[in-house]
């Protein structure tokens, strides 16, 4: 079978999985919603009649207590639900409607799911177990649309800190307003949905980052440039350069302080590894919290008045707790299926070299907590404690069978799409017919890059590389051959760039050609937001013709104006040494230390 059939029939697999998985969450989602109604139905309906006909005039026509003033958290609910039981068939339409809203959920749940494992087979059975326990929170009530709402809001996040795009960051400010309207009660959750990956990045750029000291050097660093300038503008002769040599020579001797000072905060900085704990934060966090702010003020744009900032305080001031069982504090002995799915979390995350991300601690531990405070919780702690769940069993998984895949050239589709995919680091280095003849290095690089579990410099490995532009920056390595990474473009494996660093090689490509690809590249948006680039071996690149550009010259073109490190002739590609650039592993490019210390490359 061909190469394309294999392609197609791979892609029709994965369509009928999808297809499966769809119909079986839909039969679900009819099986545990047999009873729908509660008495909170009845009521509602009356509520969204009476809001139809009088308007919100917050008093509660249906108590015994005449002129009772009532808040009226989920009007917009109950109106419709008044619509569906007046016109489209009484109970039987809320019946109807109910499993739509259960359907909803269930497929929300494995998008979400799948998007955060990359795994179909995973996905679809976390969301069936997730389904399956939220049968008991299905019925005609408010926050039937609430829950996939705050599903849709994970997606979003997630969708939103990989790619950046404004289309995620408009349905974000959209769904609380929905939420404000439909059940104003839960409006505050929406931005606890929030904290862990705010907090996450704000516990990084706590721990990793000695800011004061790095802007007290860069500060330096320009009085130094300042000085270097002005002695451009006098004679040999003037006696204002001695003054000057020696202000240089002051900034450089703090400057070298301020990097001692620098080092000594990083040395002492805990190795997160020791905790099982990962920290991965994305360029786009930046969007987040402005998703954040705006979405703050989304509570006014409801006929509610203050009630979707209010309301929680004035169900605890009203004392509640004691009359409504679902705000009561959960017993937690009585609940097995919480307490065996953290018993499975903690056996894999003590037992085994599975790491947990901190966003995801955070809301496990937050989750817990508000479910042991109020019952009603559990149902959050269902919904996103199981897609937490589904993140660290798919890493156990991957971690439980790890593959060791090197190659180059062709093979870069095979390595950028099982690291996209997956998130296993692959190996842009020598495959077994290489390795006869190999230099000495180049077979200790082959070796440290999945063996030796300490940091390592990939540059000690290669001494022919020139540095095109000066900078620091941290990212993971992505790429390969370029003619292959402009192939993956449009396709369901395209090169995922942003907050990275990239790696290009090629050979015996005419020089207009790798032009017209590096274009290409940045017409898709693939350099706008990379934190280095290594530019690899171009062996047999040469002009096809005298009006053509030079290699060099292609180079400065494409990423001339760029602020970042890059580093040019790094052996790697298509001919010996063949040195090995994990794809996927962390890196940090200091181009000033001559650096690219590849942090533990098996993750």
């Amino acid at each position: 079978m061909s190469k394309q059939k294999n392609v197609k029939l791979n892609k029709q697999t994965k369509i009928a999985f999808e297809i499966l998985a769809i119909i079986c969450l839909i039969l679900l989602a009819i099986a545990i919603t047999p009873k729908v109604f509660q008495n909170d139905t009845f009521y509602t309906i009356k509520i969204g009649q009476s809001i139809r006909q009088n308007g919100i005039d917050y008093k509660d026509h249906y108590s015994w207590h005449k002129d009772l003033k009532y808040l009226y958290p989920h009007w917009m609910y109950d109106v419709i639900t008044s619509y569906i039981y007046d016109y489209c068939g009484g109970f039987q339409g809320l019946y109807i409607a109910t499993i739509a809203l259960a359907i909803f959920l269930g497929i929300a749940l494995y998008y979400t799911n799948k998007k955060i494992t990359k795994n179909q087979v995973i996905a679809f059975l976390i969301s069936m177990f997730q389904l399956y326990f939220m049968g008991n929170y299905t019925a005609a009530r408010a926050q039937s649309i609430t829950f996939p709402l705050f599903v849709l809001t994970i997606l979003l996040i997630e969708k939103l800190l990989e790619t950046g795009k404004i289309r995620y960051m408009v349905g974000l400010v959209i769904i609380p307003i929905l939420i404000a309207n439909l059940h104003s009660a839960v409006f505050p959750f929406y931005f606890i949905l929030f904290l862990p990956y705010l907090g996450e990045d704000i516990v990084k750029n706590f721990i990793t980052t000695p800011r004061i000291r790095i802007i007290h050097k860069q500060i330096l660093e320009k009085q130094k440039q300042i000085y270097l300038d002005k002695i451009k503008k006098f004679e040999e002769s003037d006696v204002r350069i001695e003054e000057y040599k020696e202000k240089i020579k002051e900034c450089d001797s703090k400057i070298k302080a301020e990097n001692l000072k620098i080092e000594k905060y990083l040395s002492k900085t805990k190795d997160l590894d020791n905790y099982k704990l990962r920290i991965a934060t994305s360029e786009n966090i930046k969007k987040l919290y402005i998703v954040f702010i705006i979405c703050l003020f989304t509570g006014l744009l409801t006929p509610l008045k203050d009630m979707p900032y209010t309301y929680t305080y004035r169900i605890m001031k009203g004392n509640t707790t004691q009359a409504v069982s679902e705000h009561q504090p959960m017993i937690l002995i009585n609940e097995k299926k919480i307490l065996i799915s953290y018993g499975i979390l903690l056996a894999i995350l003590i037992f085994t070299k599975t790491k947990i991300r901190l966003r995801d601690l955070f809301f496990l531990s937050g989750l817990f907590i508000l479910s042991i405070m109020t019952r009603r919780q559990e149902s959050m702690l269902i919904l996103f404690g199981g897609i937490v769940f589904a993140r660290i069993l798919t890493e156990f998984i991957q971690r439980k069978n790890p593959k060791i895949f090197s190659g180059f050239s062709d093979l870069t589709t095979l390595l950028l799409a099982i690291n996209e995919k997956t998130g296993l680091v692959t190996f842009h280095g020598p495959m077994s017919s290489n390795f006869d003849k190999i230099p000495e290095t180049t077979e200790n690089g082959f070796n440290k890059a999945f063996t030796d579990k300490q940091s390592y410099n990939l540059l000690e490995f290669d001494d022919s590389y020139s540095i095109m532009k000066s900078g620091r920056g941290e990212g993971r390595i992505t790429g390969g051959n370029l003619s292959l990474v402009v192939a993956s473009l449009g396709t369901e494996y395209e090169i995922n760039t942003d907050g990275k660093i990239l790696f290009i090689e090629e050979v015996n490509e005419a020089t207009y050609r790798v032009d017209r690809m590096l274009k290409q590249l940045k017409l898709a948006g693939k350099l706008k937001n990379l934190k280095g680039i290594i530019l690899g071996d171009f062996k047999g690149t040469k002009r096809s013709d005298l009006d053509d550009m030079s290699l060099e010259d292609v180079f400065i073109d494409n990423f001339g104006d760029m602020k970042i490190p890059i580093i040019k002739g790094f052996k790697s590609g298509h001919v010996r040494p063949f040195i090995t650039v994990p794809i996927g592993a962390n890196a940090k490019i200091d181009t000033y230390k001559n650096e690219i210390i590849i942090e533990k490359s098996v993750k």
